[in-house]
């Protein structure tokens, strides 16, 4: 969905999460291995430097043995997390956690004139996703044009619900509907350290929306090797003339490979097998894209060529290289458009999407995809918000000022939890429903986009917390900071009702469950280091679930001593939609590290099928006619002990936010009349309509609501 965030404007209000947003953090899903120390600690600090909504996580593997696989399992599992998570609207971008894996192995699946292509880039796989049936069927050629390219100077927001053609939204060639895909680092040899790409994440999270000076330049190097630089510097003096036509500073350097001594640059193109980085003192600015057309700068297994990761290391927050021998197809490679494309406001993942004239068989795009130095979206401000618990539907306005010359505004949408609840223009009234959601803290976005063709985007973020149950629940983690053999404790105490259930969710995983009669306990190690943000999930015997304010961990990424005691696995309930993919995670307690751990599944489910998975997860189909309960019992073990536990599992449909779609069936069509009707006759919040908090039978919203109810219907749901 084409709505990001640029020009933030961080508004405290009921509880929020005190973190800066910067960057298109919703239109982001991060996919990382949870057995991974590395991808935990990384993607804990990605969450809070770009302050991603809850839903913006998937808990998975992306490697797997062959890209067959990859499609069969992990786009399953992509997927069915977007359905489950109702966000299949709003994501553009799948951000890989780092990983030591870089390639998967796609023999005889497109045909190259060259030399034989055997292996994909693992970014490209889910580049791909949207298409990757159409890839497995074979036939197609390595230089297939991806349809977001375009060598045009007109760059665009881009939108993964869209199909693209010749750089244009249109047209039905599969290679058209794509996500924006990248690596945030490849971690073994010759990869980068976690550290590292630390370092990465907060130089683009510093550079958006900075608008660099006029001393760096951008650096076009035409080399002396022609096969390298040869197939992209017929577009130099093009591209240079289009960012110098901004104002900003771009050049040719001739022979190079490396910008020299004591130059500053906004980014680098350059063509080269082999870079001496330690022969000159050039300084990469905050938010650069730099790279070297060569064969092997991301097969990371071979030790010629210098590596893409490199540039990294040195100061880029994005760059790219093939896994195998690609030959020098231009096409192939980003072009010196690229640069052309960034400087005009885009995000770097857009800017070399646009830039890219074929599909990314072969192709590593490592880095931070939401860096967005070159432009600042809207002031956004919202009132409306309420500041204390609520019950029922509330409206917003959501307000907007231009902050580009030239430019005005274009539509604004309210996100709950990272899912569009509503839409409209500026200044406008709307309506927030709240009867699909749980009770307790929730967080809102509201995004507004300029009317330029890059649709740079200004945000909004608060909170709000619900009581339509009239339950209410705190928790408080002890301590608060530590280390990666820290155990941290998870009191919870609540108010309305009896509990069946209470979970520990670190980022949308299940870490620790229980009945609420004992102390619930994890290991950083299980956390990851950095900045982990922990929440509380309380099932109540009602029926109701309520979902406490997040909170933030202080986790070093060091050890302090082992964790005693023997594995404790724990039992939990997931609800997932039937016919979709989904995770399930295999939760327990242990001191060991997670390479010492085994687990099993021991029995279940009846309901749905086993796709894949390993560790302490497991990835599965439900049925479509899948209803009612299932059980999966698993093991855990560290070699000198283990546990069973039991994952519960609910089918149930997802919910959709639509204050029209009284009944929950997807759409609003006149049933939801009748639905209206009994909600009002029986008190249920969802037949409050214009959000005032009056509603059911024998108050004074019966006139106001039906009214209510006729305008939003006459609307339609955004679904």
């Amino acid at each position: 969905m084409r709505i990001g965030t640029i020009g933030v404007v961080w508004a405290m209000t009921a509880g929020l999460a005190a973190a800066p947003v910067t960057g298109q953090a919703h239109e982001a899903l991060v996919i990382s291995d949870p057995t991974d120390a590395t991808a935990l600690w990384v993607t804990n600090h990605y969450a809070e430097a770009r302050g991603l909504p809850a839903s913006g996580f998937a808990w998975f593997t992306t490697w797997d043995t062959s890209f067959q696989n990859v499609v069969s399992i992990r786009h399953a599992a992509l997927y069915g997390h977007l359905t489950n998570r109702r966000t299949a609207r709003s994501i553009d971008y799948i951000v890989l956690g780092p990983l030591d894996r870089y390639r998967v192995n796609a023999g005889g699946l497109v045909t190259d004139t060259c030399s034989p292509v055997n292996r994909f880039g693992l970014p490209g796989a889910y580049t791909m996703a949207p298409f990757g049936s159409a890839v497995l069927a074979g036939g197609n050629p390595s230089t297939l044009r991806q349809g977001f390219f375009s060598a045009a100077n007109t760059p665009i927001a881009f939108d993964a619900e869209l199909t693209y053609e010749q750089g244009s939204p249109g047209g039905s060639d599969p290679e058209g509907n794509l996500f924006i895909s990248a690596s945030l680092g490849f971690t073994g040899e010759r990869g980068v350290s976690g550290q590292t790409i630390v370092d990465m994440i907060d130089r683009s999270v510093a550079a958006d929306g900075q608008q660099p000076g006029i001393f760096p330049s951008f650096l076009f190097i035409r080399t002396n090797d022609p096969a390298r630089s040869g197939p992209r510097q017929g577009a130099f003096a093009e591209a240079i003339n289009r960012i110098t036509a901004l104002g900003l500073p771009a050049s040719e350097l001739n022979p190079g490979p490396l910008p020299p001594n004591n130059i500053q640059t906004l980014g680098v193109m350059t063509g080269a097998a082999n870079l001496n980085f330690a022969s000159t003192n050039f300084t990469i600015e905050n938010g650069a894209f730099a790279d070297h057309l060569t064969s092997f700068a991301a097969d990371f297994n071979r030790a010629q060529q210098t590596k893409c990761s490199e540039w990294i290391e040195r100061g880029a927050v994005g760059t790219y290289g093939t896994v195998e021998e690609p030959c020098n197809f231009p096409q192939k490679f980003p072009s010196a458009y690229l640069h052309s494309h960034y400087a005009q406001g885009v995000t770097l993942g857009e800017a070399l999407l646009r830039s890219l004239a074929a599909v990314p068989f072969q192709g590593y795009f490592m880095g931070d995809p939401l860096c967005r130095p070159y432009a600042t979206g809207p002031d956004v401000s919202v009132t409306g918000v309420p500041a204390s618990p609520w019950e029922g539907t509330f409206s917003v306005v959501v307000n907007a000022t231009p902050t580009r010359a030239g430019t005005g505004l274009g539509q604004a949408q309210v996100l709950v939890d990272g899912v569009v609840v509503a839409e409209g223009s500026p200044g406008t009234s709307m309506l927030i429903p709240t009867a699909h959601l749980d009770d307790g803290w929730h967080e809102l976005r509201a995004i507004v986009v300029d009317d330029s063709p890059q649709e740079v985007i200004g945000e909004w973020v608060g909170s709000f917390t619900l009581t339509n149950s009239g339950q209410s629940a705190t928790m408080s983690p002890s301590p608060l900071s530590g280390d990666l053999d820290t155990e941290f404790t998870f009191p919870a105490n609540w108010v309305g009702g009896l509990i069946d259930e209470l979970r520990i969710v670190h980022l949308g995983r299940v870490v620790a469950a229980g009945d609420g009669t004992s102390l619930l306990r994890v290991p950083g190690r299980i956390l990851g280091a950095g900045p982990a943000r922990v929440w509380a999930e309380l099932d109540f015997q009602d029926g109701t679930t309520l979902v406490t304010e997040p909170v933030v961990l202080d986790i070093a990424n060091s050890t302090g001593g082992p964790v005693g005691g023997p594995v404790d696995a724990f039992s939990y309930t997931k609800r997932v939609a039937p016919g979709e993919a989904f995770v399930v995670e295999l939760p327990a307690k242990f001191g060991a590290d997670f390479d010492q751990m085994t687990y099993g599944i021991s029995s279940g489910p009846g309901q749905s099928t086993l796709l894949g998975g390993e560790g302490p997860y497991r990835i599965y189909r439900a049925d479509a006619s899948a209803s009612g309960t299932d059980t999966i019992s698993f093991t855990a073990g560290d070699g000198s002990s283990s546990d069973a536990g039991t994952v519960t599992i609910e089918y149930r449909d997802v919910p959709v936010p639509c204050a029209a779609d009284v009944n929950r069936d997807g759409a609003a069509t006149p049933a939801d009349f009748n639905a209206w009707i009994l909600a009002y006759n029986s008190g249920d919040p969802a037949s409050d309509q214009n959000g005032d908090g009056i509603f059911g039978a024998g108050s004074s919203a019966g006139a106001a609501d039906f009214n209510a109810w006729i305008i939003n219907y006459n609307a339609g749901c955004p679904f």
